[in-house]
């Protein structure tokens, strides 16, 4: 009678360690990345994000536009801007992330940002500009810069 119920208590306590390892691992990767994190010079923490009518994919000839970054994604993911657009990103999610150009030394390379915080960058060239998230390489997008 003894025997089923520890055999019982030892499966239970093996259940409760697992989840509690799976869930420790997870904030240690979280920790990891935001450890090594440093605050950009060009962080604008109290910078507000324009109405989403200023944010469209082309065609616009507003000297500034803004991404947000929100749910893991840049939005939106692909704009058009003319040359000598000020393009400013803000971090709306919990974790950190940054904006880094798929082209080294051509476009956007961020440091991480916090929640809350912005990193701008001016595109005074011409062509299309891949960029990602270092930490989350599956967040993509794009800005196109015409004349």
């Amino acid at each position: 009678m003894k025997k089923p119920l520890i055999i019982g208590g030892i499966v239970a306590l093996v259940v409760v360690l697992a989840g509690g390892g799976l869930i420790l691992a997870n904030q240690n990767d979280s920790k990891s990345t935001d450890s090594t994190a440093t605050t950009s010079s060009d962080s604008m923490s109290s910078m507000k994000m324009s109405d989403s009518s200023s944010m469209g994919t082309t065609g616009d000839t507003a000297t500034s536009k803004s991404i947000e970054i929100k749910s893991y994604a840049f939005n939106p993911a692909s704009i058009t801007v003319k040359k000598g657009t000020r393009v400013t990103w803000t971090n709306q999610d919990a974790v950190k992330h940054n904006v880094v150009t798929d082209t080294e030394g051509k476009g956007p390379n961020g440091e991480l940002l916090a929640k809350g915080e912005s990193f701008s960058y001016t595109f005074d060239e011409v062509g299309t500009f891949n960029y990602h998230c270092t930490p989350h390489p599956y967040m993509k997008a794009k800005v196109t810069v015409t004349e």
